[in-house]
């Protein structure tokens, strides 16, 4: 097919999965590639430029974002895929701290992430949030997990309202 490929790709979680799997899918494509991860993408590559960050830390995020050296154009398409899947067990057996781990990694981190990319203008045209299913199923143990998605797919919507530049997707 001759779909062009994007050619600055911006991908959270790039250290294992989906993340690492899309930065070498885009790589192997000829794109430069900006990772964020907490652990590091384990590869070198010359079109690859990483950023060693813990989201979970939503208060030192901010500063720590701004250390990182940043393109000065917008990249074509900005992917938030990092996130945390906490132990599946019940509601009554998951302490409010638990749940703000989740919430801090898989909703605030994305919120903290779009408006800083929004400051420096290089968001771009295309945000996709990696959402799931069990936003919408919520199925027994998957507690803080589908609670976070259930949140992180209205955070979408609602910036999808509030900028017509972006496009943004919840994908599961």
């Amino acid at each position: 097919h001759n779909r062009k490929m994007s050619r600055k790709v911006f991908i959270t979680g790039v250290s294992s999965g989906v993340g690492k799997g899309l930065a070498d899918y885009y790589l192997s494509h000829g794109a430069q590639v900006f990772g964020l991860s907490r652990r590091g993408y384990g590869k070198k590559h010359e079109n690859f430029q990483e950023g060693l960050v813990d989201l979970g830390n939503i208060d030192a995020l901010p500063l720590e974002l701004e250390k990182l050296n940043w393109p000065d154009e917008p990249f074509d398409i900005t992917i938030l895929n990092a996130g945390i899947l906490p132990g599946i067990k019940d509601m009554k057996d998951t302490s409010v701290g638990e749940l703000r781990k989740t919430m801090d990694v898989n909703v605030w981190s994305n919120k903290v992430i779009i408006d800083f990319l929004t400051r420096k203008d290089i968001l771009g045209p295309l945000c996709v949030s990696m959402s799931s299913g069990f936003s919408i199923q919520g199925p027994r143990g998957w507690s803080g997990y589908s609670i976070s998605k259930a949140a992180l797919n209205m955070m979408v919507q609602l910036y999808a309202k509030e900028n017509a530049s972006c496009k943004f997707i919840a994908y599961a």
